[in-house]
């Protein structure tokens, strides 16, 4: 089980990741950890070292052990434990007498080595107490949040600030008060070839083609830079570019995870969200919103319900025992609070779940009333209706060519059938020998009784329409049998009919609840009760009742099960159906369905139905000596047995069969009341509630948690953000509550949701981030290192109407952001970090943009956007189009430190190793790429290649000595293969040169 949630106390922070590095199982040994100390270390502790450091001798050296947030505080000696790290844990290396000074139990003996494993063991398992050594003791009551918890930086409100220096761009005044306390100066700006390289990859992440890179070298106008910047903002690429980042936060991917790893078909549509909104400059604060509450916030808006695939895209267990079910599914709410902590508020939210947060101010009681908003919400493939307007005009051409004949049929029931049945009950009340009452084909039935169930705990309801058919809605589980019971006063019967009717609530407007809208009957079995005689089997006459509809069909279909021989019934008698279909954790069940009998030798299949019920009305109406209603019963009957009626009815029926159908696409959403993605599970796809659970154990179940936010981030009532649901409402509105609360810069998360975004985007233009932290700005953080410029860069994001794309132009346009990475000595040794960003940091470039860069330069780069991904490492599309398959990562973006999306990442890692110099020497399509290149560039004059390869390559000509050296590895290494016998010698060398160039560390870093 591969599990995120951020365990607090490990001490170590990894500078790459950004936050602190947690073991992914951390829940599991948090619970094994319990067990331990429930069974041994609590006897040991109590008997060996309480009563020194927490019972009636005190606290020696300032260690008490009663409880364990005394102690995790430590003593006099500093920290006693750290948490999974038993080797390096002071209190271990006391008892083991490692420590000269401190060897423990004092003035007794040395403990056994067993006992000492026990303890170590509890400590890697991260120390968790059952619960305290000493009855009653307790430490402050970290549930309560004060205002002392508020004051911390990232919990108040922003500070409203002055630039210091108005004639200048903000930022750069910023910057430059905080030099001149340091008495530093900034570096020189960087040359132009450069800046627009360093612009072309921060916005879109491909190279400027080298007419873009001399236009704007030779253009003198004041607004060069701005145009540059326009035009890459504009740019469809810009959204592939700035996706990727975001992707990393949401740990999005296309599989499940875990040993099987199934594939998430329609997942990519979350993707292609993101790239659309950032492309369109979505209002940050609705980007949030939507990916929490899209589809209760824009039930209309299909863009709103992919977004919330960000709930989603986190790992999910695919074979689950019922007794693991529990646990999976608290594990999954974890991974929507944690994610939505660290992604969107820098907070490590789910570091509270076994125990109120031991750094920041957020109690255990917040934690679960945070995940129980997420209760009932579960992962869907879900139809969503694209192109609606040219639905609309489609449909309502359909309508208008529909009105007449729906009306011709009116006019005639109106009209005509009164006329008819009149004539028609007189002369049959006056001659015997007058046509008798007429027989449908086929009649419908109403069940008494319908049972919709299966093993997979299915959550279903059933819904009678007005034609006799049943509508079966699942919300969850895997129905796999539907038993129908109904009453059949017939003298007999000779065939049953099943009806499976398209339905545009059902997947793919399919008859079934298959992926497609199909379904798979494996058996169709059914026996009656007359009064008086046992309940007996109807033998059919062919034994083969399976039925597969398949999918993407979205019409009616029809199966006739005819009896071996006909029965008779009669009074009283009723008629059980049996349907049991394929689920095996696929939903394979029929959606809409009709039954109906029939008493007819050879009844035709598709025969309209009559309901059963009204025949039986009909047929007391026609025994009658007064003259029935028009519409009653019996008039009905006769209408729909005459030809004239079944002329124009027909008409009707087969007009509307033609009715236009929405344009589908299936999306991987989340939310509430919709059937849940179920594969290999055997217990419930949700809960109906969450509990808070002590030091997060299933088994010590606490009160229920009522749906909340975190209290130091709210400044206002709950009520603030909630918007009462109509009743029968599928959703709850619980999401769309923390979706405004998240981005509620007056009273609720706002403000540091503002902070947190806009550190982002500055760590990604400048090489770190105003918080060099930035998915933790609690107090294991970092404090920013310009908070005045963080604070008005956040109000200046709310004040735009939280669109990003003015930030970026902000940031870009400032002389911080143009500086060359070129520094003297001292400024180095001043600021060694580039903390007061007095020059441009050095950055490389990331995998996927590495990998697009050498298809860009080298003319084979695919730039379609959207759609389903590729598992084909050969793929020439932009990387951001891989299948991301949690289990097969693409191996050159492994190589160059992309992230193993099991859980959100701020910042990626930059190792630099061997691997990836062998990988740009040998890759495969990286050769095929330069190959490529390398015809391109055979065709420009001999004595011009080398100039044009250094400025499609890098963006400048070659230097002399460059060039040199070019010319005379070309001719030598074509010497080289010609003597191999190589009749592409010339091809092969330009090949090796295209491949050197993309191997420079100038090709593979910005600058």
């Amino acid at each position: 089980m591969l599990h995120r949630s951020v365990l607090p106390l490990v001490l170590l922070a990894s500078a790459a990741s950004g936050w602190a590095a947690v073991p992914p199982d951390h829940a599991a040994q948090m619970m094994k950890g319990v067990e331990l100390f429930n069974r041994d270390v609590a006897k040991l502790l109590t008997e060996h070292c309480v009563k020194c450091h927490g019972g009636e001798k005190g606290t020696k050296g300032g260690l008490d052990l009663a409880t364990r947030e005394a102690l995790m505080k430590g003593g006099d000696e500093g920290v006693s434990i750290i948490p999974g790290k038993s080797a390096e844990s002071l209190l271990v290396r006391s008892i083991r007498h490692e420590e000269e000074d401190i060897k423990m139990p004092k003035k007794a003996d040395k403990l056994s080595d067993a006992d000492i494993a026990k303890i170590a063991e509890w400590i890697d398992l991260g120390a968790p107490y059952g619960k305290p050594l000493i009855e009653g003791k307790v430490t402050r009551d970290a549930s309560l949040v004060t205002d002392a918890d508020r004051a911390w930086w990232s919990f108040r409100p922003l500070a409203k600030v002055t630039p210091p220096v108005p004639e200048r761009n903000p930022i750069d005044g910023f910057i430059a008060a905080k030099l001149q306390e340091k008495g530093l100066a900034p570096a020189a700006s960087a040359d132009r070839r450069k800046l627009i390289r360093r612009a072309y990859f921060d916005l879109i992440g491909l190279p400027p083609k080298p007419e873009q890179v001399e236009t704007f070298v030779s253009d003198a106008t004041p607004d060069a830079w701005e145009k540059v910047l326009d035009a890459l903002l504009a740019s469809p690429h810009y959204g592939e570019r700035w996706g990727r980042h975001w992707l990393d936060l949401a740990r999005y991917a296309e599989s499940h995870g875990y040993e099987q790893d199934y594939d998430r078909a329609h997942a990519y549509h979350y993707r292609d969200f993101v790239i659309r909104a950032l492309n369109e400059d979505l209002p940050y604060d609705r980007f949030v919103q939507w990916q929490i509450a899209g589809d209760e916030l824009a039930p209309d808006n299909v863009e709103a319900w992919k977004a919330t695939g960000f709930l989603a895209a986190g790992t999910h267990a695919t074979q689950i025992t019922a007794n693991q079910a529990e646990k999976e599914r608290y594990d999954e709410l974890d991974d929507m609070a944690a994610t939505i902590g660290t992604s969107m508020l820098g907070l490590t939210v789910g570091c509270a779940r076994c125990h109120d947060h031991k750094f920041d101010p957020i109690p255990a009681q917040d934690y679960y009333r945070f995940i129980s908003t997420f209760t009932k919400t579960v992962r869907s493939d879900r139809d969503l209706e694209v192109k609606t307007a040219e639905f609309g005009e489609r449909h309502a051409a359909w309508t208008q060519a529909h009105k007449p004949l729906a009306k011709a049929l009116e006019k005639w029931e109106r009209r005509e059938s009164p006329n008819r049945f009149e004539t028609w009950w007189r002369e049959r009340k006056a001659n015997s020998a007058a046509p008798a009452l007429p027989q449908p084909a086929w009649l419908s039935l109403k069940a008494e009784q319908l049972n919709v169930g299966g093993p997979y705990y299915a959550i279903t309801k059933h819904e009678r329409q007005p034609d006799d058919s049943y509508l079966v809605t699942v919300t969850a589980g895997t129905p796999d049998t539907y038993t129908f019971t109904a009453k059949v006063p017939l003298a007999g019967i000779s065939a049953l009919r099943l009806e499976g009717l398209a339905d545009k609530r059902l997947p793919g407007y399919g008859p079934g609840w298959s992926t497609g809208g199909g379904f798979k009957m494996k058996e169709f079995t059914a026996k009656a009760r007359v009064p008086g005689r046992e309940e007996f089997a109807l033998k059919l006459a062919d034994g083969q009742t399976e039925w597969d509809v398949p999918d993407f069909t979205a019409t009616d279909w029809t199966k006739v099960f005819r009896l071996a021989e006909p029965v008779t019934l009669g009074d009283g008698s009723t008629v059980t159906v049996t349907m049991k279909f394929d689920g095996d954790f696929d939903r394979r069940n029929i959606g809409r369905f009709r039954l109906a009998i029939s008493s007819d030798a050879a009844p035709a299949e598709t025969a309209e139905a009559f309901p059963l019920k009204d025949f039986l009305a009909a047929t007391a109406e026609s025994r009658g000596a007064d003259r029935p209603a028009n519409d009653g019963a019996l008039a009905r009957l006769f209408r729909t047995c005459d030809p004239a009626w079944q002329q124009l009815a027909g008409a009707v029926r087969d007009h509307a069969r033609t009715e236009p159908r929405p344009e589908l696409v299936k999306a991987l959403v989340s939310s509430e009341g919709i059937p849940a993605v179920r594969l290999h599970t055997q217990g419930p796809d949700f809960y109906d509630e969450t509990f808070q659970l002590r030091r997060g154990d299933l088994k010590q179940k606490q009160e229920p948690a009522k749906p909340g936010f975190l209290q130091v981030l709210s400044r206002a009532p709950e009520q603030r953000w909630q918007t009462p649901q109509p009743a029968g409402t599928r959703t709850l509105g619980r999401r769309a509550a923390m979706a405004r609360w998240i981005t509620d810069a007056d009273d609720g998360a706002g403000q540091l949701a503002a902070r947190v975004i806009v550190n982002r985007l500055w760590q990604h233009h400048f090489g770190r981030g105003l918080v060099a932290t930035p998915s933790d700005f609690g107090t294991q953080g970092d404090k920013p290192s310009h908070p005045e410029l963080l604070d008005w860069l956040a109000s200046e994001l709310i004040r735009g109407g939280w669109r990003l794309k003015p930030l970026h132009k902000l940031m870009m346009r400032s002389e911080t952001y143009q500086q060359a990475v070129e520094a003297t000595p001292e400024v180095l040794a001043a600021d060694p970090q580039n903390a007061l960003f007095t020059r441009r940091q050095r950055i490389r470039l990331e995998g996927e943009v590495l990998r697009d860069a050498i298809l860009a330069v080298a003319g084979t780069l695919d730039r379609r956007l959207f759609g389903p991904g590729s598992l084909d490492a050969a793929m020439s599309r932009r990387s951001i189009y891989f299948q991301i398959k949690r289990s097969q990562l693409p191996p050159m973006l492994v190589t160059f430190d992309a992230p193993d999306t099991l859980g959100s990442l701020g910042l990626r890692s930059s190792t630099t190793v061997a691997p990836q110099a062998l990988l740009l020497m040998n890759n495969a399509q990286i050769r095929s790429s330069v190959r490529a290149w390398a015809k391109t560039l055979a065709a420009q004059p001999a004595d011009a290649v080398v100039s044009r390869a250094y400025l499609v390559a890098l963006g400048r000509p070659p230097a002399q000595d460059e060039s040199a050296a070019a010319g005379e590895f070309l001719r030598t290494q074509t010497a080289s293969y010609q003597a191999a016998g190589k009749t592409d010698a010339a091809e092969l060398a330009l090949t090796d040169f295209c491949q050197s160039l993309v191997s420079l560390n100038e090709f593979v870093y910005v600058e």
